[in-house]
């Protein structure tokens, strides 16, 4: 998804938003007809995780966290593993 990302910016179409949701990460973008297209990537959450995830309330599932494609693929190509540029925790946590 991050490779994806740098691809296309190279042509200036960028995201409007990119959101981690805890079990998935995603980025949002608008065609000039207002069409909206969703990539996203599935945080491989286990069972476990997920029941967690959603027992979590509103306070997890309506608290995505922003992150910035460019700077996770640089971190990704700097060692940091998959899983540390998935980490989600709910605010204030």
């Amino acid at each position: 998804m991050l490779e994806t990302h740098q691809r296309i910016a190279k042509s200036s179409i960028t995201p409007s938003i990119c959101l981690n949701h805890g079990p998935t990460m995603s980025m949002y973008y608008e065609d000039p007809d207002h069409n909206a297209v969703e990539l996203f990537y599935d945080n491989k959450f286990s069972e476990e995780q997920i029941l967690a995830f959603y027992e979590g309330g509103d306070d997890h599932v309506l608290a995505p966290i922003r992150f910035d494609p460019a700077e996770l693929l640089q971190e990704l190509r700097t060692g940091k593993t998959v899983a540390e540029l998935t980490a989600w925790s709910p605010r204030g946590e």
